[in-house]
């Protein structure tokens, strides 16, 4: 096992020898069509909106968090709380109990992996 001043070391001996080397050219990613036809500014532009979507899908699922704990508090279990008025409120909203209970869940804790499932 190296220490961590041999790692040190190694990687500042590399990061000097990589600047020192002005004949090999910066990395850059082609911009040309991919075989299917879709450029690499095509696939940056889709994955910035699937980011956003779920950026916006995580608030959303925040705000019903937020809303079901305005009708049960956090010191109520699942249960009791399914059974003290979340149900009807999931349906009232059209999404079922396991998924408001969810919501739920992540609002407590503000863990996404409570959402796990949806």
């Amino acid at each position: 096992m190296l220490s961590a001043g041999t790692v040190g070391g190694i990687v500042a001996a590399a990061v000097a020898e990589v600047r020192a080397r002005p004949d090999v050219p910066a990395a850059e990613l082609e911009t040309g069509p991919a075989p299917d036809g879709i450029t690499t500014e095509t696939w940056r532009r889709h994955v910035s909106v699937g980011r956003d979507a779920i950026t916006q899908q995580r608030a959303a699922q925040l705000g019903i968090g937020a809303l079901a704990l305005e009708v049960v508090p956090a010191y109520v279990s699942d249960r009791q709380a399914e059974d003290s008025g979340l149900a009807r409120l999931a349906n009232d909203i059209g999404i079922t109990t396991a998924e408001i209970l969810a919501c739920r869940r992540y609002a407590i804790s503000g863990d996404v992996l409570a959402m796990d499932g949806w």
